[in-house]
């Protein structure tokens, strides 16, 4: 049977290790770093629409699919009234999808008092 170390144990195995393998001059390479994710913002990406707009979309066509996600919901309500980010074909679809919402996003955001300025415009 084997015998579980407890993290002091394990972090003072690491820390020798590392001594000998300095020591030895070997010491392990710094980890690679990663790309960075384009940000979310970005008002469209090479393949098509912004990820939040197609999240829209599969809401409205195929709910069975569609699986709620916080930041894609938070960039539709700060965006709403943007119409570069929310193009007018999406506007309907986000007045709909709107009215389901829940919770504190719907007390945050005074959404059906602004849609008003919205829909005058278009």
């Amino acid at each position: 049977m084997t015998r579980k170390r407890s993290a002091a144990s394990r972090a003072r195995r690491r820390k020798a290790a590392k001594a000998r393998l300095a020591a030895a001059g070997k010491a392990k390479a710094p980890a690679k770093t990663v790309a960075a994710k384009p940000a979310d913002d970005a008002d469209e990406t090479a393949t098509g629409p912004h990820p939040a707009l197609e999240y829209l979309q599969c809401w409205r066509h195929d709910r069975d699919a569609w699986k709620f996600a916080k930041n894609r919901q938070s960039f539709l309500l700060k965006h709403a009234f943007d119409a570069k980010k929310v193009p007018k074909e999406y506007f309907s679809i986000l007045l709909k999808y709107i009215e389901g919402i829940s919770g504190q996003a719907r007390q945050v955001h005074s959404i059906f008092e602004l849609a008003g300025a919205r829909v005058d415009k278009f």
